[in-house]
């Protein structure tokens, strides 16, 4: 009879640490994820943009991190440089957190470890664009590239 009721203690303890492992990833980390694919084109197309210190030519898709803001530099030759600017916004999927874990009776601790790790990770963030299109401007004669930056 002991060995059964050690079992069955070890086997509650094990599930509750599981739910609190699972429970810990934020509801924005599991469901929308910490990265975020952006679109990025110009007029004229074949231009370098540059993202985090990475080359790449439009038109492209990028994957940024949403944990931080982003800069996208535009180039081409003949053509004045331009900067876009990509921010972050709050991911409503990080409230969820609360409202789920609420309805327990420590929810409350569990929903703000849970946030935090939405927020550690970025996933408590979207990018406030996915699609990113600049015209650049010709380069006048005479004169050096300009940065014009948009958004």
């Amino acid at each position: 009879m002991k060995i059964k009721n050690i079992m069955k203690s070890k086997m509650f303890v094990g599930i509750v640490v599981s739910m609190l492992c699972f429970s810990l990833n934020g509801c924005a980390t599991m469901f929308t994820g910490v990265n975020q694919k952006v679109s990025f084109s110009s007029n004229p197309s074949g231009a370098t943009v540059m993202v985090n210190g990475k080359k790449h030519t439009t038109p492209c898709k990028v994957k940024l991190p949403r944990k931080k803001f982003h800069v996208a530099t535009f180039s081409k030759e003949n053509y004045d440089t331009a900067e876009f600017a990509i921010r972050r916004k709050p991911n409503n999927a990080t409230l969820v957190n609360f409202f789920w874990y609420g309805l327990m009776p420590i929810g409350l601790l569990i929903g703000v470890a849970c946030v935090a790790t939405d927020e550690a990770s970025g996933a408590a963030y979207w990018l406030d664009t996915k699609n990113v299109f600049v015209t650049l401007t010709p380069t006048a004669p005479g004169r050096a590239p300009s940065l014009e930056l948009k958004n």
